[in-house]
């Protein structure tokens, strides 16, 4: 098995302490966040939304 599953595999593989880690966002919060950019309120949210992706 030549995966890595957390920051330590990294560490050990990189040789490279870890600075940060940007944690996963739930599923839930996911479904929401798909749901507000598929039903913008407005055009100008949609092209805000768009500049961030």
């Amino acid at each position: 098995d030549n995966t890595i599953k957390n920051t330590e595999d990294v560490e050990r593989i990189l040789n490279l302490p870890i600075l940060g880690v940007i944690p996963k966002d739930p599923p839930e919060k996911k479904k929401k966040l798909k749901r507000k950019h598929q039903q913008p309120k407005s055009k100008n949210s949609l092209s805000k939304t768009e500049e961030l992706i």
